[in-house]
């Protein structure tokens, strides 16, 4: 996959757990290296990943793209896989409702920000009847936001960048007090497509470094 794209080699890493950033670094060498954050927003664990890699840009060439979040085709593609849930279960989405569930923070408004304009784009998609936005960490709750939702079904979206406990424990013991059918896809960067996003991030960070390094030569020509 690496070499299909163009680049020749590609490695995964965890801030916490293993193999460790430090060590997937050290594993790619002193070549440049393009880094794209599988984070759904820039909150505390962005801050985290710039600490981690102020210990490493004096020996490392890291180029750090903006975290999957930030691409601007994710909420089509979260509206379109919703979609997908929701025909398969026979339901029309016009008469479906689509909550978004995220992790919500008390320390830091990105993640919140994010959900929130994430909603904002899904309902202007005109997909479902409706959208609602909930929280695992902050206000509106999974409950609050299903009693606030009026259709009579709801396609339920975890938009977490794994399945971990929350995407894959927490979130559905939540939804499983809903008095209504309520279908949950599971956590976004599980999904297949991600994979295809988190590349177009990285391409997108080549070509802007690639102009970087052409302007001091251009500048020299007299371009």
């Amino acid at each position: 996959m690496a070499k299909a794209s163009g680049f020749v080699e590609a490695a995964g890493c965890c801030l916490y757990g293993k193999p460790s950033l430090e060590e997937a670094i050290r594993e790619l060498g002193p070549r440049p290296i393009f880094l794209v954050p599988a984070f759904l927003s820039a909150g505390t664990t962005m801050e985290a990943l710039h600490q981690r890699l102020d210990a490493l840009s004096s020996k490392f060439d890291i180029i750090l793209s903006p975290p999957l979040g930030a691409h601007p085709g994710l909420s089509r593609r979260i509206l379109v896989a919703a979609r997908e849930v929701a025909v398969c279960r026979g339901w029309a989405p016009a008469e479906t409702a689509l909550l978004l569930v995220g992790h919500g923070s008390q320390i830091n408004d990105a993640s919140g920000n994010f959900m929130r304009q994430l909603g904002d784009s899904a309902r202007k998609g005109h997909l479902f009847a409706e959208v609602g936005v909930a929280f695992l960490s902050e206000q509106p709750g999974i409950e609050t936001a299903l009693a606030d939702l009026q259709s009579p079904q709801i396609v339920a979206v975890g938009c977490f960048a794994a399945s971990g406990r929350h995407a894959a424990r927490d979130v559905p013991a939540l939804l499983s007090r809903s008095d209504r059918p309520v279908a949950y896809s599971g956590a976004v960067g599980e999904a297949p497509w991600c994979d295809q996003l988190l590349l177009e991030q990285a391409l997108q960070s080549v070509e802007s470094w690639l102009r970087r390094r052409s302007e001091p030569l251009r500048h020299a020509q007299g371009v």
